[in-house]
């Protein structure tokens, strides 16, 4: 009688465990402002979304090629969906508060926020973002 009830608290143990990890699969974590990834644009798109609208958010997906090495302030977005590697600094301060750390390099992520500066050299003011 001890071996059954031995057998049924490993398996009712195992029970759990294997939930608690499966509910946390195909949750996104999301960093900052929410975001909706269905909104995302390439990057290669970005060049004629900012000259109808310079000061408009956008969403946009890309993959992490660089992150800040001492506080994880800002990071590097690259994409090559065009068959030209387009690259977007994104700046985590001061408006995003987060910041993330450099396990995110090679990720597919997408970052909510808004653009400055000139193009080609603009740059994303983050709002949010979330891992892929």
């Amino acid at each position: 009688m001890v071996g059954a009830q031995r057998f049924v608290s490993e398996i009712a143990f195992l029970l759990i465990v294997t939930t608690a990890l499966q509910c946390g699969r195909g949750a996104r974590q999301n960093l900052g402002a929410p975001l909706d990834p269905a909104a995302a644009i390439p990057l290669s798109h970005l060049d004629a979304r900012t000259a109808s609208n310079p000061k408009a958010s956008v969403v946009v997906a890309g993959r992490v090629r660089e992150v800040c090495r001492t506080s994880g302030c800002w990071l590097v977005l690259e994409d090559a969906s065009d068959r030209r590697a387009r690259e977007l600094f994104v700046d985590l301060r001061p408006e995003a508060g987060f910041t993330v750390n450099r396990s995110m390099i090679g990720r597919r992520v997408y970052v909510s926020g808004y653009l400055v500066g000139e193009n080609p050299d603009h740059r994303l003011i983050a709002l949010g973002l979330v891992p892929d």
